[in-house]
């Protein structure tokens, strides 16, 4: 009879310690499942921060480009002209040496 009781209680702790186990299972999970989304929340808010980053750095660029593509134009607009003056000056000077040499 001592030893059915001791068997008993024996049981009786086992099934307290595995119910117990089970709730604490339960606890961990759920604070491993919160955590989780925790911790994917913050990631897409420091991704999206940086695409935002990004984003502005690159329209920056665009703008920049678009401003020296602007400026270049001018300055090859300007060359073309400074060599067709100078051209056209070259060809007069070498009609005035046809000129002088005839004489």
């Amino acid at each position: 009879m001592a030893k059915d009781t001791v068997t008993k209680q024996k049981a009786l702790t086992r099934e307290v310690l595995v119910k117990e186990l089970r709730a604490s299972e339960k606890r961990i999970d759920t604070r491993f499942e919160i955590q989780t989304e925790s911790l994917k929340d913050y990631i897409d808010s420091r991704v999206s921060q940086v695409e935002t980053r990004l984003q502005n750095s690159i329209n920056n660029l665009d703008t920049k480009i678009n401003s020296l593509d602007k400026k270049l134009d001018v300055k090859v607009e300007g060359l073309v002209e400074l060599i067709e003056r100078r051209s056209g000056e070259m060809v007069d000077v070498e009609r005035r040496l046809t000129v002088l040499e005839a004489k």
